[in-house]
């Protein structure tokens, strides 16, 4: 089985990159006490703000030192054009509704670290899947049997969609995918060892046929942190649910079928299956989360961590 593997935009790299060594950095300094699983989503302005709190002299000068030369090396543009969001903030909106409501509004920002801030936010419930173990939270389309149709939470969640699916279209841990010729093995509740192979996701996307082979994320070995994993995908059956919604999918920032997709200025991007990862935060021992969205035309991963979309948290 053929994966390929797609570079992310720079805008995404260097942004990721920062927060990464800066989330290093501050745990190196704060040995030999341990950093709560939360923040491995934090911003970097957060976790700048963290170390204030955290750190004592003379650490907390090595801290601020190394965040300013980290800047200053860092050549490179973060902040991107979003769009304005399709509706104004409803009255009792989610924490996350209102943080996504308020970037669109802004217009400009650093994409990854604004979609790090929404889906630590959102409403996550426990998934009762055989196959899970964790929880998730669902966006955009749903197939059940033979029924499709809209989630209840993409109505209360249109501005947390755009931001989404402008991460999807501009387009850290593994990817496992089933393949005959791996050597890492996965137990399926119903067809047993299934055999596959583990794929960087750091910095790059791997498209692969989703529907074909399995696929998973949780079953890796994971400690750095709480994990949001984002998962775009194709819901079967859509067209008639497209005559009803296409309206609403649309103005969430959803990929219709033969809808022409405009790339994220700077970045020549097309819509791909794709996979990334994504650190989850919250409070507590560290956790996974999924993101599922169904886009009308590709499918994506992350593990960083979107056509409906669906959020899934899970202990590793």
């Amino acid at each position: 089985m053929s994966v390929l593997s797609i570079e992310l935009p720079s805008h995404i790299q260097y942004a990721a990159l920062e927060e990464i060594l800066l989330l290093q950095a501050l745990r190196n300094l704060y040995q030999p006490r341990q950093l709560d699983p939360c923040f491995a989503l934090f911003t970097r302005n957060e976790l700048v703000y963290a170390a204030a709190h955290l750190l004592t002299e003379p650490e907390l000068s090595t801290f601020l030192r190394y965040t300013d030369q980290l800047a200053r090396s860092l050549h490179a543009d973060t902040l991107v054009q979003l769009p304005p969001p399709g509706m104004e903030l409803c009255r009792g909106a989610s924490r996350a509704e209102t943080i996504a409501h308020a970037f669109l509004t802004e217009g400009t920002c650093s994409l990854w670290s604004a979609v790090r801030e929404v889906v630590r936010d959102l409403g996550y419930a426990a998934d009762r899947r055989i196959i899970a173990d964790g929880y998730i939270f669902r966006l955009g389309l749903y197939n059940k049997g033979g029924l499709v149709g809209l989630t209840s939470e993409t109505k209360h969640h249109r501005a947390v969609c755009q931001l989404l699916n402008t991460l999807v279209i501009a387009t850290l841990g593994e990817l496992w995918i089933e393949d005959p010729k791996g050597c890492i093995y996965l137990e399926h509740h119903r067809d047993g060892l299934l055999r596959g192979s583990a794929h960087k996701t750091q910095a790059t996307a791997s498209l692969f046929h989703a529907q074909k082979h399995y696929h998973a994320t949780a079953t890796l070995p994971w400690n750095n942190g709480d994990r949001v994993v984002l998962i775009a995908y194709v819901a079967r059956q859509h067209a008639c649910a497209v005559q009803r919604y296409g309206g609403i999918l649309e103005e969430a920032g959803f990929v219709l079928p033969h809808r022409e997709v405009d790339s994220v200025p700077g970045e020549p991007n097309s819509p791909v299956d794709v996979a990334m990862d994504h650190e989850h935060s919250a409070l507590g021992e560290p956790r996974e989360a999924e993101v599922e969205y169904n886009f009308m035309e590709h499918s994506l991963h992350f593990r960083f961590s979107q056509t409906g979309t669906s959020a899934e948290r899970q202990a590793p």
